[in-house]
This record gives structure tokens, C-alpha cells and sequence, in this order.
């Protein structure tokens, strides 16, 4: 499975990459059947998820979790290399690497799959069964790199890498601007489009409270007043209207407005 994100593309290459990417993205979107349903907007929050893990062009892992704050930084580049091999194993025909793998990733209630996907599908929907012996698997083939060493994997002595979950975190830290970093952020309120806005309460290295709070898009960029049909779409950082060290509560009212300390912004889109 490949998902083409926002496109356009030129070619799209899918692989075991690309499967697990998009098996990670859509997990909540994926039906008895593996199907996958749902309205627009979790539909392309998904797709822009997806994009964020793997470029489905080049079926290789992409620029946000190749480069700082991901990168070498976290254990998600290599993790997806891991559960990449792992696939590989099956899809190149490795003795027996299709029966163990199905019959470590059953459904939550006990159906065993029968394609690489439904597999990975059932690991990132149940990270924490079986960890150990599906990463073992993933030594089998070595296709893919990086992969998670054995200082990251589950016997390693190291508490902070050791791997307990089959989860996966995309690290963000572009507010938009230099002269508005991330300081203390706070609460985060979601509105209608899937935009998070967040609290910024202080300026970093300072005792100082900050005069900006952050918008980011559901793929975790900073808002830029560009959308697809959205209306109002702010662009990010957002100062004025009275921000200053903005504290931790920010909220959206019935008529999709955003509040924060003094400061309001008309959203133009209900929220529920």
C-alpha cells in the first residue's frame, strides 16, 4: 500500500516502506475488512500523516523524519526500518517468515492475518503484544536502513531507547518564525479543520513571558494562511490583540472562535 498524500506526483514506488507508513497513518481508518473509510478531513489529516513518515514517490523514508528534530534525534527512522524488514521478510519469500509474523499480529480479537498489511495494520493498532519477537524478525532481512540496533531494541539497558511499543512519534518545532520558538507551550485546541492551536507562554532562555501563540496545520507544518477551501486559515505565529505570556488555556467557543487569554480569532468554521 502506498498513500499519495497531496501530490501531484510524478511516479509512486510501493514497498514495505511505503505499507507500513500508510498501515501507521490510516490505523484508525481501517475497517474490519481492511478497507478504509471515513469523511474528508480525517481521510487527508491521514494522508498528510503519511507523507510526514515516507514520500510515496520515491518509496524511501521522507525529508521530516530523515532531518533534525527527527532524524538520528528519535528512534522512528530506524523503527521504520525495522518493520520495513520485517515485511520483507515475508514478501521475499524467507522460510517460514509469513507464518511467524502472521501468527504474532492477530486482530485484538484473535483473527490471524493473511497479507503483509493486515499485519502491520494489527502491530500499529496493538503496539505493546509482542514486541520482542516481532522485532527479532526484523534481523531476518536487512533491506531497509537504518534499522533499530540492539541498544534500542526490547533487551536494551538504556530506559529511555529501550523499545516497549511498536509506536511511532513525528517531532515538530517550526512555529512559523524565529523570533516566536516554542516556549512552554501549553493546552492545544483543535478547530474544525484539524488545526492546532497552541499556546506559547514563554520566551525560551528568559524569565520573560512571550507575545505570540502558535497555529500549526494537522500535518504538524506551521499555518501559513494557504488551505484547501478553508476560510479565515490563520497564518502562524499569531501576535497582537493583548498576547502576552498567554498562560495555559486556550478554547474554542460554539461559533468556532478561538480564545486565548484576550485575544480572539474568528474561525469562520463552526466547530462541534
Amino acid at each position: 500500500m502506498a498513500s499519495l498524500g497531496t501530490g501531484p506526483l510524478t511516479a509512486v514506488r510501493i514497498n514495505e516502506l511505503t505499507t507500513v507508513a500508510s498501515a501507521y497513518a490510516f490505523a484508525q481508518l481501517f475497517r474490519s475488512d481492511y478497507s478504509i473509510a471515513g469523511s474528508a478531513l480525517p481521510l487527508s489529516i491521514a494522508a498528510g500523516m503519511a507523507e510526514n513518515l515516507v514520500a510515496a514517490q520515491s518509496g524511501s523514508a521522507s525529508t521530516v523524519i530523515q532531518t533534525s528534530p527527527n532524524g538520528y534525534e528519535t528512534n522512528t527512522w530506524s523503527a521504520l526500518g525495522t518493520l520495513a524488514n520485517v515485511l520483507a521478510g515475508c514478501t521475499q519469500g524467507i522460510a517460514n517468515a509469513c507464518t511467524n509474523l502472521f501468527a504474532l499480529t492477530p486482530t485484538a480479537s484473535g483473527v490471524t492475518p493473511t497479507t503483509t498489511l493486515q499485519a502491520i495494520v494489527n502491530i500499529a493498532l496493538n503496539p505493546a503484544v509482542n514486541v520482542a519477537a516481532i522485532y527479532n524478525l526484523g534481523s531476518v532481512v536487512t533491506s531497509y536502513a537504518p534499522a533499530l540496533t540492539a541498544t534500542q531494541g526490547p533487551n536494551s539497558a538504556s530506559v529511555l531507547q529501550k523499545l516497549d511499543a511498536w509506536t511511532m512519534a513525528v517531532k515538530v518545532n517550526n512555529t512559523g518564525s524565529s523570533s516566536c520558538p516554542f516556549g512552554g507551550p501549553a493546552n492545544v485546541a483543535f478547530d474544525a479543520n484539524g488545526y492546532a492551536w497552541i499556546n506559547n507562554n514563554v520566551i525560551q532562555g528568559t524569565p520573560n513571558s512571550t507575545n505570540c501563540l502558535v497555529v500549526l496545520k494537522p500535518n504538524g507544518q506551521a499555518a501559513n494562511g494557504i488551505a484547501n477551501g478553508y476560510t479565515a486559515t490563520p497564518t502562524s505565529p499569531i501576535t497582537g490583540g493583548g498576547i502576552l505570556g498567554s498562560g495555559f488555556g486556550v478554547a474554542i467557543d460554539k461559533l468556532g472562535y478561538i480564545w486565548s487569554g484576550s485575544f480572539g480569532w474568528g474561525n469562520n468554521v463552526p466547530s462541534s
